[in-house]
């Protein structure tokens, strides 16, 4: 067990993969794949050197706008090989060869060569990297990033494989960690986007606009106190987090979205998500829960502003707190402690409503049919059902309170059946 932080010193050295086909005959197909992108090239007679020639210049298209997967290589002919190479140092690819008869025989083959090693400081496989130099972290280690702005991008995956580690992001780190979605280029990204580690505890606090964790399906529980309050991709927030077990999230101040790609499936929080602020209850927090985030058993709120698509089992929320739920989303149990909830979603609140003082409970935002099998509200609580699009099996009552203590607006032409509880 030893304390390993991400000092990022390794020397830029572009990656250079060659290429040889052979075994040639006339009809063969030689192919280049990266991602889901490929390139090919049919022989037309036995020589390599003419197979290296018609796979450059089919190459060479590939760079022609729009760009592709390709044109993060240059592509050279080594008059019988291919040999690409890396066209910004430092950034690694991943290129794959691949050779089919076709109409020709036998069998050609086209055998990839790692001539050079892709190396640079934002790369988590290369060792150098690491305050240990000549390993990488250890299972049980504690990641450390902190006090740099050393972005952490390429090979991703390469701790996946430690178990018990724990992980710090400093405040004093404001260098990026993953990749975005979509690359600068205009594809989309091939390569890992979120930095994979099986972590349990994880302290998140840097202040980059862009921290991505896959923490896989680690028991982990996660803890934002000091992240960024804006995240710099259009549309995504600053700490963005998947996991199939998470047992606990607590975010006191940032920017995070659990599960918040349409891609980001199969993700969950096993326990409590606890949502605050340290000094600004309004806007210290903002976090979202994605389509891909599952069922929520327990969400506490005690300030930020909450969107969620999923459902939540048991809802808690006071000091001023927004919560939007969205999609379909369904609700058991909510009580509400002087928060406002947006209630947008097609879902039923299928438990109990409870709203005590300054709680308000919106549903104007959305004109779907809603249930809700029984609500409890307190003096200075406030409901909205301006379209009447909710069904209340179970009545609203009033608890030590009357109609002009409470806000109710439950559209028009009404009959109020009365009744002492």
């Amino acid at each position: 067990m030893a304390t390993v932080r991400y000092i990022g010193n390794a020397p830029t050295v572009a990656q250079v993969d060659t290429y040889t086909p052979a075994v040639i005959t006339a009809g063969n197909v030689f192919t280049l794949t990266i991602g889901v992108k490929t390139v090919n090239f049919t022989s037309a007679g036995t020589t390599a050197a003419a197979v290296s020639a018609g796979l450059i210049a089919a190459l060479n298209n590939t760079t022609s706008p729009p760009p592709s997967e390709f044109s993060e290589i240059v592509w050279t002919d080594g008059i019988g090989t291919v040999i690409g190479t890396a066209a910004t140092p430092g950034q690694p690819f991943t290129c794959a060869s691949s050779a089919a008869t076709g109409t020709g025989t036998p069998t050609p083959t086209f055998v990839r060569t790692p001539t050079t090693v892709s190396s640079g400081p934002n790369d988590l496989a290369v060792v150098t990297n690491w305050s240990t130099v000549t390993t990488l972290p250890l299972n049980s280690d504690t990641i450390v990033f902190e006090g740099n702005a050393v972005d952490a991008l390429w090979n991703l995956d390469a701790l996946t494989s430690k178990t018990g580690t724990t992980l710090r992001v400093e405040s004093t780190y404001s260098g990026r960690i993953g990749l975005p979605t979509v690359n600068p280029l205009g594809f989309n990204e091939y390569r890992k986007t979120y930095l994979e580690l099986a972590a349990t505890p994880a302290v998140i606090n840097g202040s980059s606009g862009r921290l991505r964790f896959d923490f896989k399906a680690a028991t982990a529980t996660i803890n934002i106190t000091a992240g960024a309050t804006t995240g710099i991709e259009i549309g995504l927030e600053a700490v963005l987090i998947k996991g199939t077990a998470i047992t606990n999230l607590i975010v006191n101040k940032g920017s995070v979205a659990v599960a918040p790609l349409l891609t980001d499936t199969g993700n969950a929080i096993t326990g409590t998500a606890q949502i605050g602020s340290v000094t600004s209850p309004a806007g210290d927090s903002r976090v979202r829960f994605g389509v891909g985030c599952g069922t929520i058993p327990s969400l506490k709120a005690s300030g930020g502003t909450i969107e969620t698509n999923q459902a939540i089992t048991t809802l808690l929320t006071d000091n001023g707190s927004t919560i939007n739920i969205l999609g379909t989303a369904a609700s058991g149990n909510i009580t509400n402690e002087g928060s406002t909830i947006n209630y947008s979603s097609s879902g039923s609140i299928t438990g109990s409503y409870i709203g005590s003082n300054r709680s308000s409970l919106d549903f104007s935002k959305n004109t779907v049919a809603r249930t809700v099998v029984g609500a409890v509200i307190y003096d200075n609580a406030i409901i909205k059902d301006t379209f009447r699009t909710v069904t209340w099996t179970g009545g609203i009552t009033l608890s030590h309170c009357g109609l002009k203590d409470v806000n109710l607006d439950l559209g028009a032409n009404l009959t109020i059946a009365v009744t002492d509880l």
